[in-house]
Parts: C-alpha cells; structure tokens; sequence
C-alpha cells in the first residue's frame, strides 16, 4: 500500500529562554559534587611513582603529536617551533600537578569558579535552550518540533504555540531513519541557531548568513535520506532568517 502523501508546513522563530532557576542551580551544585570525582579519575597522573610519565605519555606528547599538524612545514623554523611547544608543555609538569591539587581542594578555585560562573552559565545557555526547548517548564523547542514534524510524530501538534505557524499533518519523511535523523536535525539546527543569535548581536549579517549556510548544507546531506516526492513536490527543512520572523526553523512538505 502506498504512503500517505505529505503535506504540512512549521515556521518555528528562535530566540532566547532562560532555564528555570532551579536547574541553574543544580548545575552548580552537581558539578560540585563531581569534584571529588574529576579529583580521583587525575590521581594517575599525580602519582608521585608513575604520574610524570602517564603525563607526558597521555596528556604532553598526545597534545604536542596533535598541535604539530596545525603548523605549516614550509614556515620559517617550523622545526624549532614545535620543539619549543613540546618541551615547554612537557616541563609544565610540576605546575600543572600543584594547580591541579590546588584547585582541587574543598572549597578551592574549582568549587570557586562553578560559583562564579553561575550567572555566565544561565546567560550562555539560553540560546540552546532557545533552539532545543526544556519539556519540563518549557516543552519543546524548535528544532526539536520540526525534527518530530518531518519523522511523523503526532504528539507535536499538541504543543505548537505563538508565534508559531503549523498547518497539515506531521508525516515521516525518513521511514526507515527516522530515530537516526532526529538527533541530527536537532544537532544541526541549534548549532547555527546558536552562532546565528550571537551574529545578530553583533549586527554581523555575514556571519550569520555563513551559520545559516553551513547549518543548510548539514540539513541538505540530512534530507537525501527523505523519502522520494512526486513530480511537482517538495520537502524543505531550512534555518532561515528575514526581518519580520527573526531566525526561524522551516519543516514544509508539499505533495511528497
């Protein structure tokens, strides 16, 4: 029996949400409870035995052997450069294990800092939030609407709200990948909404055209997984941006 023909359209505007107080909260109380933890899984490189070399081995000589192919060969010294970078990360052993331990410590600049980016932290986030949503007090966001909308999931339409435009039905347009593409989709989606608000912060419409651009080449390799439209249909799942809507998720399914 052949599919039901698709028809459906969701413009989805993205701007800023906070998360609920209380979830700020907990993220500065779990990752100070995660100390302790982050402390101990670092004990084999502060093993007065063994930690210098886990150090060089795992941390200096990985990160030099992966820095050195960000420098050109044919630059001047290339040589003398990387050598530089390798000893110098390779003799910060000493210090790095002392700022560790330091740091470390019960009430010491890691528990610090948690507290002192709490406000940064609340602030930052809101653009995902924004793209993603928060279902406990928010519900869905966006992405995650127009992700449901285009595999077929019909407890969507229950949750469209102003300004939102919704109008069809959802209709699965990956049967047989559905579960696979919603993560990318999602993924996709927030990652340019994100760089796209900060763009328009700072009135940049290159920039934000370039995160538009590089989030719609992601959701094109994404759609070649859709099933097949009919001659004369179409099936559009784009980040877009105009005066009147804002930045915007569109999930538009015509005939398919």
């Amino acid at each position: 029996m052949a599919s039901a023909v698709a028809n459906f359209r969701y413009v989805g505007p993205i701007s800023r949400k906070d998360l609920p107080s209380r979830i700020v909260d907990e993220w500065e109380t779990m990752l100070k409870t995660a100390r302790t933890r982050i402390l101990a899984s670092l004990g084999r490189f502060l093993d007065p035995a063994t930690g210098l070399t886990k150090f060089l081995d795992q941390i200096a000589d990985a990160s030099s052997d992966a820095w050195e192919t960000f420098i050109n060969p044919s630059y001047p010294n290339a040589d003398l450069i990387k050598m530089k970078q390798r000893v110098k990360l390779a003799a910060a052993y000493p210090s790095w294990k002392q700022n560790i331990q330091t740091a470390l410590e019960e009430d010491g600049r890691f528990e610090q800092g948690v507290t002192a980016n709490k406000t940064k932290f609340a602030n930052n986030v809101k653009a995902t939030i924004g793209s993603v949503g928060f279902k406990p007090d928010i519900g869905w966001g966006p992405a995650a609407k127009a992700a449901l909308i285009v595999t077929g999931d019909m407890r969507v339409v229950r949750y469209i709200t102003s300004p939102e435009e919704f109008s069809g039905a959802p209709a699965n347009m990956f049967p047989r990948s559905s579960r696979f593409v919603r993560p990318q989709i999602v993924s996709a989606v927030t990652f340019g909404s994100v760089l796209g608000l900060y763009a328009l912060d700072i009135n940049s419409s290159d920039l934000r055209d370039a995160a538009l651009n590089y989030t719609n080449n992601v959701l094109n390799d994404v759609k070649r997984m859709a099933k097949t439209c009919a001659e004369g249909g179409s099936f559009t799942l784009e980040l877009r941006y105009d005066t009147t809507r804002g930045l915007y998720v569109l999930a538009e399914a015509v005939d398919c």
